[in-house]
């Protein structure tokens, strides 16, 4: 017997009104919780008790379900739990310069720290001159200059003597000491010198070369006096310096009693000498100033929570920092401890990070930089490249800052399978997963919820109340986008854009709120917004050059019902399936599987075609049979299954000479033993095939097949739901094979309980030309692969 109609109360869930208990969504608070997503609020849960662990999170399921929104609001809540996060700094390292010192501290600390040290170097630089020039210092350096020049005078005069007792004078010079010999009181010439005896020349030369040995001593002695004034002297100085700053330092320590800094304050203290001419130049060439009061204030907090970190572009520096260059005053690049730049883990060191999954695998460094930093639980500064260098290069190695941080990463469930079979230290970090479902039961206790939301959303975003109304029609709108009465979407971006929408649609109204009537306006913009291609395609078919009938009978033609997706909508259309049979053993040849235009689910859905005909006809005789099957007037590409039962319609009308009837458009999967299976899109579908029959014109016998199991899933729009209340168009339901070929032939199966076929069904028809085929193909009768007449 072949398929009833549908009656109209399963072709459309409505929902009333009355049974939100509301006339107006301000009467409702705000939900507490996440919309339908218990099973992932346990998981986050679960994932943020053990942040103390190691336990790191991804966060999966369909985009516009609002995993990010929820993320960063539940972290959020997290890290106000949590103690506030240190600041850190980087020191100049005064033992190493090409390592600076990293150091946490109380957040808010740093910036402090880093004015506190430019004040000091201020402060000193106006107080140290001013102590250099006190009366006081003035006396104590004259006084030692003045000991050791008195020294110095001394050795001088005894030098004099002991070179005069040998018969020579000493005078300083310009260019040094000058000694003359003399005899009676006068310098002897050196004619006169010449003119002595050989004894007495001798006795000359050997006292000369005494006087030259005391001349040496004497200038070793008197350098040796002149170092000890120098030192003398510095060493008033530092020690003038050290008790002018004094008070400074100590101040410093008294306000910042944190242990390193304290260090570093007391280590820049003892090393006064060092940068003491950087404030005091002694001369006139300029002094560079290497950093001595220099702090990088690498990473500060301005909250007493926890930070949470949301880095939308997790690039390699984005995400683990960098060391900057600089130009240079001699036209080159320089860098140093104050250029080092933190990234994304430093930031959320001590909270929460928070990653777009799709973003960071696009950028394999940046990933594999986050799984080294959190698996060693340290995060080092350095530059792409530095260390795979084959040579290694003299700059810096800043000293690596330990991790305290949970990561969450955000995107679609493909990736997090993906990672967890190929990426093992991915399996070791990313330990928990919280999943987004893309939709919710259908229950009075989520329709609640998500009226509730809708209130919640026009707070937010300062968006009308929704009437009871209004919110029904949304609830009705999210159980179409979940495919079905069943179900409730919970894609939270879309349903809020409708919402969007739809406020402004009220406003021109000039409605207080927003009702369903504001809603349906909304939904037709859209289509007929985004309808032109599909208009297009309809006028094609309109017009003849897209062949598609709704009226008469074909054989072995079939209308199936696809899915397209233009611009973000999508939209159903027929399409012509045709069959060709005849004798040989190719069995079933799929054009479009020939010529590479299907994917692999469609190219399955054909051969399950071969199980099913070799069960059926096959049994008792080797089945001879060439088919061949293809899509009319398909250019593009196709996929997926929902057509194996059209296309097989198409086979057995051509098998039977059978005429399939145009009016009626078929959808459903099928398996090798002739069972209907569901399909996806089936709304679309049916109203695609009914906006072709409206463009054609319709005969009141029009209508759709579709499996049985997606009845629940029907959310038809109003205009169908009418033309079949109105018996103009039909939806038919069925489970096997054999109800779809009674309805479409409007001949039996011929299927019966011994297993044969009755005369002149369907199937007798079909089994009698295969028999036909098996003789031809025996006989040799007739050319292989022509069709039987």
């Amino acid at each position: 017997m072949a398929p009833k109609t549908l009656a109209t109360d399963v072709l459309r869930w409505t929902l009333d009104p009355s049974q939100l208990a509301f006339d107006n969504t301000t009467e409702l608070d705000v939900p507490e919780s996440l919309v339908g997503q218990p099973r992932a609020e346990e998981a986050m849960a679960l994932a943020l008790s053990l942040r103390p662990h190691g336990y790191h999170i991804y966060l999966s399921g369909p985009t516009g379900t609002g995993r990010t929104t929820y993320a960063r609001r539940r972290l959020s809540e997290a890290a106000d739990a949590l103690p506030p996060a240190s600041d850190w700094l980087y020191l100049p390292n005064f033992r190493e310069p090409s390592s600076p010192l990293a150091v946490a501290v109380p957040a808010g600390m740093g910036p402090r720290f880093q004015q506190a040290l430019r004040e000091l170097q201020r402060e000193c630089a106006i107080l140290l001159p001013q102590a250099f020039s006190s009366d006081e210092f003035g006396a104590a350096r004259d006084e030692a200059t003045q000991e050791f020049s008195a020294q110095a005078d001394a050795e001088f005069a005894q030098f004099q003597r002991e070179a005069q007792e040998l018969g020579f004078s000493v005078q300083p010079g310009p260019t040094g000491l000058t000694t003359t010999p003399i005899a009676d009181g006068h310098a002897l010439s050196a004619e006169a010198i010449a003119a002595l005896p050989p004894e007495r020349r001798e006795a000359l030369e050997r006292a000369a070369q005494q006087v030259q040995r005391l001349g040496e001593a004497f200038v070793r002695r008197a350098h040796e006096l002149q170092r000890a004034s120098e030192q003398k002297v510095r060493d008033l100085t530092h020690e003038v310096a050290r008790y002018a700053c004094r008070p400074l330092f100590e101040r410093l320590e008294q306000e910042y009693e944190v242990t390193p800094l304290l260090r570093h304050l007391q280590d820049l203290y003892r090393r006064i000498p060092e940068w003491l001419p950087l404030l005091v130049p002694s001369g006139q060439e300029t002094v560079e100033d290497p950093g001595w009061f220099a702090v990088n204030a690498f990473v500060s907090r301005d909250g007493d929570a926890a930070p949470v970190v949301y880095e939308p572009n997790p690039s390699y520096y984005n995400l683990l920092g960098n060391i900057a260059y600089e130009a240079s005053a001699g036209g080159g690049l320089r860098t140093g401890f104050t250029l080092i730049r933190p990234g994304a883990v430093h930031r959320a060191n001590g909270g929460f990070l928070l990653l777009p999954a799709r973003e960071l695998l696009t950028n394999p460094l940046a990933y594999q930089g986050l799984k080294r930093a959190l698996s060693q639980r340290s995060a080092r500064v350095e530059n792409i490249g530095q260390e795979d260098r084959p040579t290694p290069t003299l700059g810096l190695d800043p000293e690596p800052i330990p991790l305290d941080l949970q990561v969450v990463l955000v995107g679609p469930e493909a990736a997090y399978h993906e990672l967890r079979q190929m990426d093992e230290q991915f399996r070791k970090l990313f330990k928990v997963r919280v999943d987004f479902a893309p939709d919710m039961p259908n229950i009075p206790e989520n329709r609640t919820s998500l009226a509730r939301f809708l209130t919640g959303l026009g707070r937010s975003h300062g968006l009308r109340p929704f009437t009871a109304g209004g919110a029904a029609r949304m609830i009705e709108e999210a159980a179409r986008l979940a495919g079905g009465r069943r179900l409730l979407s919970t894609r939270m971006a879309v349903i809020i854009e409708l919402a969007v929408e739809a406020d402004a649609v009220a406003a021109r109204r000039n409605a207080s709120a927003i009702d369903a009537i504001h809603i349906e306006e909304t939904l037709e913009g859209r289509r007929r917004r985004g309808g032109l291609y599909q208009e297009r395609m309809l006028e094609m078919i309109a017009l003849g050059t897209i062949r598609i009938e709704t009226r008469g009978a074909r054989t072995g033609q079939v209308n199936a019902l696809t899915v397209l997706t233009q611009g973000g909508q999508e939209f159903g259309l027929p399409a012509r399936i045709t069959a060709r049979t005849y004798a040989g053993g190719a069995g079933v040849v799929d054009i479009e599987r020939e010529v590479q235009l299907s994917g692999p689910i469609h190219s399955k859905g054909v051969l399950t075609l071969s199980g099913y005909l070799g069960w059926r006809f096959g049994r008792s005789q080797p089945l001879s049979l060439s088919a061949s099957l293809t899509i009319e007037q398909n250019y593009g590409g196709i996929e997926g299954d929902s057509a194996s039962s059209t296309e097989l319609y198409a086979i057995l009308s051509d098998l039977a000479d059978l005429p399939i009837r145009q009016d009626i458009a078929v959808t459903g999967s099928v398996d090798q033993n002739g069972l209907i299976q569901p399909i996806g899109g089936v709304n679309e579908k049916i109203e695609g095939f009914f906006a072709v029959c409206s463009a054609l014109g319709l005969s009141g016998t029009q209508g759709c097949m579709i499996p049985r199991q997606n009845v629940p899933d029907l959310m038809l729009s109003g205009e169908v739901v009418q033309a079949v209340r109105e018996g103009k168009f039909h939806v038919y339901a069925i489970d096997t094979i054999e109800e779809g070929i009674e309805l479409l032939t409007g001949v039996a199966a011929g299927d019966d309980k011994e297993g044969g076929y009755a005369p002149n069904s369907v199937f007798a028809r079909a089994a009698q030309r295969l028999s036909e085929y098996a003789q031809a193909v025996r006989g040799g009768g007739q050319e292989r692969g022509q069709r039987l007449a």
